[in-house]
């Protein structure tokens, strides 16, 4: 059965809540608004940023049952050294800008704070995180992050701006989840969108909808990474620009997923652009045509920019599991992009690469 969009469905108490607005005064604005949130903590509320001509500076604020953030045209979030900006922790929260005038949150640089995203959520039931511009300056973690039993949410219309994201990161982190929509996220470097398990147990994915996730100058839209059987996965129109990938998909058995579903899938060639891992046993860099191997460059730690890769880089067991159509590569200069097919005859780069192709590839790449 195909998966439906669903998500965050807007609570049935919503327009009776009370209302209240928030200011900005000089130094960090996190206890005053701690303050207002543990004042209406019983009822709930619909808490609206005002303009303001300089940044407000928050962090650690947990967003509880019935709390819903707005914000005015004109709103300059800097994420404080305190922790995450907001930790989406109840039922029905949410935290929104306006469509055409959408709030900006400026994700604190490493150095200051580490592994603490600018947006969270943790147990969150009935979650969104709409309409935000959010600036990067290649911070040591993503600006979104779902954890724990996080259900029922829609994180939709986010854009990366500013530097970006390294190549470890993204725009989007998850560690499992159950019936989020992911809609209209524009990441750059590293992967939009992360679905990983780095716990063995109690971290499942089911009912998980992508549309319209756009990499620039990064690893690729999706990476989907799983240690253990899994629901329905469903993504389509994917975009990489100038990226490694336009989808890293792995997986180590058949059960990893129940459905997983790529349609409609597009990455464009950037000739020293695209992020991956330099470690001396990546694969990647090796796929990266002799010729081309010149435009790599050496970023952060252990990550490089250089030549895009290809379209879906598949394990062998995601391939078995996956329906993947419609995928495309654009502007690749195939007369370097080559492998040799099972009768060794040279052809042009398949937009999805299995393992055969891309062993292939090396071993020509290196003839």
């Amino acid at each position: 059965m195909p998966v439906v969009e669903a998500g965050y469905q807007v609570p049935s108490n919503f327009n009776s809540l009370p209302r209240a607005t928030f200011s900005n005064q000089s130094g960090d604005d996190s206890g005053r608004l701690r303050t207002l949130i543990r004042d209406n903590r019983s009822t709930g509320a619909i808490i609206t940023f005002l303009n303001s001509n300089t940044p407000y500076e928050l962090g650690n604020i947990n967003l509880e049952d019935n709390i819903h953030i707005r914000f005015n045209d004109n709103v300059h979030i800097l994420q404080s050294a305190q922790g995450n900006v907001f930790r989406l922790a109840g039922e029905n929260t949410s935290v929104v800008g306006r469509t055409n005038s959408r709030a900006v949150i400026e994700a604190m640089r490493s150095g200051r704070i580490r592994f603490r995203a600018a947006l969270a959520t943790s147990l969150a039931q009935n979650f969104l995180i709409q309409s935000l511009n959010i600036i990067e300056k290649r911070t040591t973690f993503t600006p979104i992050e779902t954890t724990g039993t996080s259900a029922n949410g829609t994180i939709r219309n986010i854009t990366v701006q500013g530097e970006g994201s390294t190549g470890g990161w993204g725009l989007l982190q998850m560690q499992g989840g159950r019936n989020i929509d992911l809609i209209n996220l524009n990441g750059l470097g590293g992967y939009t969108a992360r679905l990983e398990q780095n716990e063995p147990f109690g971290r499942r994915y089911d009912d998980i909808v992508g549309r319209n996730l756009i990499c620039r100058n990064g690893r690729a839209p999706i990476a989907l990474f799983p240690n253990q059987p899994n629901g329905s996965v469903d993504f389509r129109r994917l975009r990489g620009n100038r990226s490694a990938f336009s989808a890293d998909l792995g997986g180590r058995s058949s059960n990893d997923f129940s459905s997983l579903r790529l349609i409609n899938v597009q990455n464009a060639y950037g000739i020293r652009n695209a992020q991956y891992r330099n470690f001396s046993n990546d694969q990647v860099p090796r796929l990266v045509p002799t010729p081309l191997r010149s435009n790599i460059i050496s970023r952060e730690g252990p990550f490089v920019d250089g030549p895009s890769i290809g379209g879906v880089r598949i394990s062998p067991t995601a391939a078995r599991i996956a329906t993947v159509s419609n995928v495309r590569i654009s502007r690749f200069p195939q007369r370097f992009y080559r492998y040799r097919d099972s009768n060794g005859t040279l052809r042009n780069m398949p937009p999805i690469l299995t393992s055969s192709v891309r062993a292939e590839m090396v071993a020509d790449s290196e003839r």
